[in-house]
């Protein structure tokens, strides 16, 4: 007999989604972006200040090495090649830390980015 039961349990309602923002607001992106950003970003820009502007902000190397660190924990973390990916998110996550001249933007922005990576896997993964 062929049974009627689904094959992939689904949740009902929208809290998981809650809980998938919080997660990765307070729990993920928030201590990352505090760190490479908040701490790491502004320590490196004093050793190496920003020579040229990306689109109208100050960029340099300081951007890239905050960029490069973020990738390298994140390969640490998991070790696979592709997490070394991490690194184009974290250039674009350190432009925007410079551009709003706070911690605070990059950290929706990063929280945003892991929220559509998961809902991506989760419903086409």
């Amino acid at each position: 007999q062929r049974s009627t039961a689904p094959l992939i349990a689904q949740e009902r309602g929208w809290t998981w989604l809650l809980w998938l923002l919080l997660t990765q607001l307070v729990v993920v992106a928030l201590p990352e972006e505090a760190f490479f950003r908040g701490y790491l970003l502004g320590r490196l820009l004093q050793a190496w200040p920003a020579r040229r502007r990306v689109l109208g902000v100050p960029f340099g190397a300081a951007h890239v090495a905050s960029a490069a660190l973020f990738a390298a924990i994140h390969l640490v973390a998991t070790p696979a090649p592709h997490r070394l990916l991490v690194f184009f998110p974290g250039l674009l996550f350190a432009w925007v830390a410079s551009r709003a001249r706070t911690s605070v933007a990059s950290t929706v922005h990063h929280a945003g980015a892991n929220m559509m990576l998961q809902l991506a896997s989760r419903f086409y993964g």
